[in-house]
């Protein structure tokens, strides 16, 4: 996205950069938002998956390189059926869609639930 409306010049030369948050607040919404990945201790010493799913997104796969460790959350609705494959470096807490909590330990975890199509 440019800074303003000109963009290129009649050269087809870019006249400003590409250097604009909007893009950075695209992928700040998908990581805060649409993936849910926050820390629930500082450094990320304790961690939060909480998909926010519904509009027309059918899957998302995300990973984010924190201070702990990699941190991989990829989710997949199909009709009223939801799947999310998480993986983390340290415990974990993973609230799904239908309201359910579970509390895990390092590793690679797998959920599914019921969610009303988008």
């Amino acid at each position: 996205m440019w800074e303003n409306w000109y963009g290129k010049d009649e050269r087809g030369k870019p006249t400003n950069s590409l250097n604009h948050y909007s893009p950075g607040a695209i992928v700040g919404w998908l990581y805060s938002r649409s993936a849910k990945i926050q820390p629930l201790e500082p450094g990320f010493e304790k961690i939060l998956i909480a998909p926010v799913v519904g509009g027309s997104f059918l899957y998302v796969k995300c990973s984010y390189e924190s201070a702990a460790g990699l941190i991989r959350s990829d989710w997949e609705q199909q009709g009223d059926q939801f799947r999310l494959s998480i993986d983390v470096p340290r415990p974990a807490r993973v609230k799904l869609p239908d309201g359910t909590v579970h509390e895990v330990e390092s590793g690679t975890h797998e959920f599914t639930c019921g969610v009303k199509e988008a």
